[in-house]
């Protein structure tokens, strides 16, 4: 099926008159990082897509994935494995697939060191994780729960985009990339999301609408009128 047509708006007229985008294919993209030398480049450990721009858990998307049953196709711009004997033996682990992070029953919660390890592709900066759905979606909000490996493995900057009906892929939001404060100790069983799940403020979350503005400030108070003059006795 083809993809629904999508008209690409500029940043502020995405944040006033859209609310979601609706396609068949979306790309979750990881960029910014620090150091992309050690080991894999990106430590995803969670996705969840929504209908909603809230973010709000009822307005989760299903996303079944053909690897498992589904209709849903899942690539990636690449996964880290190491040479070939490494990936050999170590294939089944969890950060070898990244089907992993859609297990959206578990959450960020329940996280402990599963994940996928995400790569660029040759002579790239950027790592991706890409959706192609059998029939189109409409996603108001894109939630990531990715690393807590310290400064490396982090993406400073996330954004998503929508494949419009020539095939192209077109950005429609970007945020900043949040995660769990780095612990030398916890390593990556230092999970500051274990209590609040998708609410976390580790959690980054790609809203295609503005976040609430903050409370406005009082009125700055009149300034003090001069005082009258004594009124004078009829003459």
């Amino acid at each position: 099926m083809r993809a629904v047509s999508l008209t690409i708006l500029s940043a502020p007229a995405i944040l006033s008159q859209r609310m979601n985008v609706t396609s068949t294919g979306f790309r979750i993209i990881g960029s910014g990082f620090q150091n992309g030398t050690i080991m894999h480049w990106w430590q995803v450990h969670a996705v969840q897509l929504l209908s909603h721009a809230s973010c709000d858990e009822e307005w989760t998307i299903p996303v079944h994935l053909t690897s498992k049953g589904g209709t849903t196709e899942l690539s990636s711009s690449g996964t880290y494995c190491g040479n070939e004997a490494f990936c050999t033996f170590f294939g089944r682990n969890p950060q070898n697939d990244p089907a992993t992070v859609f297990n959206v029953a578990r959450g960020p919660a329940s996280l402990r060191d599963s994940y996928w390890a995400g790569e660029p592709q040759e002579n790239e900066t950027t790592v991706w994780l890409q959706l192609d759905f059998s029939e189109a979606r409409t996603v108001g909000c894109v939630q990531v729960f990715q690393g807590r490996a310290g400064p490396v493995k982090i993406a400073s900057t996330m954004s998503l985009q929508a494949k419009t009906d020539e095939g192209k892929w077109e950005e429609v939001v970007t945020a900043a990339g949040h995660s769990c404060p780095y612990d030398p100790i916890a390593g990556l069983f230092n999970n500051c999301c274990e209590i609040d799940g998708w609410d976390c403020t580790a959690v980054t979350n790609l809203r295609l609408a503005p976040d609430p503005p903050p409370p406005l400030a009082p009125p700055a108070s009149p300034p003090n009128s001069p005082p009258m003059p004594p009124a004078h006795p009829p003459g």
